[in-house]
């Protein structure tokens, strides 16, 4: 996941919770359903994070694979 992966996914997490925001004021939303919104942001948040460490861990093995092809 590169920089404008993760911006991109950064601002679809938030432009998630300004919706629902906005859905909650209005009262179209009920507080189950803002709990079951929520639980999936955190799922959403989490995969988003999940990605982002195995792209940096994988950028790690490739310099340290780098690193041995040098020696």
């Amino acid at each position: 996941m590169n920089k404008t992966e993760t911006k991109l996914n950064a601002n679809s997490l938030v432009q998630d919770i300004e919706r629902l925001q906005a859905l909650r004021r209005c009262g179209a939303l009920t507080k189950d359903d803002l709990e079951a919104e929520i639980r999936l942001l955190h799922l959403k948040m989490a995969a988003h994070e999940r990605l982002a460490l195995e792209d940096k861990i994988t950028h790690l093995t490739q310099l340290l694979e780098g690193h041995h092809d040098g020696k």
